[in-house]
């Protein structure tokens, strides 16, 4: 038995409620008006593209209901009137460790979880957290926009390590990285996986060689990995703190948000296993 199976549990909130969520019925066919309700993807079409007459696909909020386990335990919530300061049970962070155990096979301590108010607000933190003004961060474009956000606006030098077109999907090249990292100092990188919008999920041996020049140069990595659990079949995603020893320079940020598509909920975790980066992560979120 590993390490990581030894303080793993086996019985939890999410063990219990998988076999229940199998058999509801969600409903893929209900088109539920949207525009009017403040809601950022409809209703500034106009100010962002100057038509109301565009499809937004500019931003990644699906159309489709939350699931009703999600409304029912909201509507159970409010039932309760009082809407003031709570701090989150066991339950709320052991869900998250079990769904990725039981999902992507990747079993991370409790200790090494944190909950932020979103993904792109631990981007920038941890952006602050792992380097210093002046020092250099590399991403791989075409990249999700605040990736470029978090690193200029933080006063941090930017380099680009662009993904390359062959045989119908995008790869990384990593010759380019490797050599990029080496000419410009490179001390961090954003890694999108699954990748947004190229829509790769990259396979355990293109994150095993990225991890690889990672861990040569003492490149420290933030994997965005939001997008984990929207694979179409004939794909695996693979944490990429759970190869190796990636995990000792990793700081992972998943979100509920993109599965349940109850992004307005801003609810989203940051699994760092390395005590000095988590330490480091825990001091910035501390000043927000």
């Amino acid at each position: 038995m590993t390490d990581r199976e030894q303080w793993y549990g086996g019985d939890s909130t999410l063990t219990t409620l998988l076999p229940e969520v199998r058999h509801l019925n969600f409903d893929f066919d209900e088109v539920i008006e949207r525009r009017l309700t403040n809601c950022s993807k409809w209703d500034r079409v106009n100010e962002l593209f100057g038509s109301a007459d565009v499809l937004p696909m500019w931003v990644a909020d699906m159309d489709f209901a939350a699931p009703p386990v999600a409304l029912e335990a909201l509507q159970k919530r409010i039932q309760h009137s009082i809407l003031g300061y709570v701090s989150p049970p066991d339950r709320f962070f052991q869900s998250v460790i079990d769904w990725s155990a039981k999902r992507h096979h990747y079993l991370f301590p409790k200790e090494a979880l944190d909950a932020s108010p979103g993904v792109v607000p631990s981007l920038g933190m941890l952006v602050r957290a792992l380097t210093n003004p002046g020092e250099t961060v590399i991403i791989q474009p075409p990249v999700y926009p605040p990736f470029t956000q978090v690193v200029l606006q933080n006063d941090r030098k930017l380099v680009t390590n662009p993904l390359v077109f062959r045989s119908g999907h995008y790869e990384m090249d990593l010759e380019d990285f490797e050599r990029k990292v080496q000419a410009h100092d490179v001390h961090l990188l954003i890694l999108c996986s699954p990748h947004n919008p190229v829509g790769r999920v990259w396979t355990t041996q293109e994150l095993t060689a990225l991890g690889d020049i990672c861990k040569r140069h003492g490149v420290q990595v933030i994997a965005d990995e939001i997008h984990a659990d929207l694979i179409l079949p004939g794909h695996t995603h693979t944490p990429f703190a759970a190869l190796s020893d990636f995990a000792s320079f990793t700081a992972t940020c998943v979100a509920p948000s993109k599965t349940f598509n109850i992004a307005g909920l801003q609810t989203s975790f940051t699994i760092t296993e390395d005590e000095n980066m988590r330490e480091r992560f825990r001091q910035e979120l501390a000043r927000t």
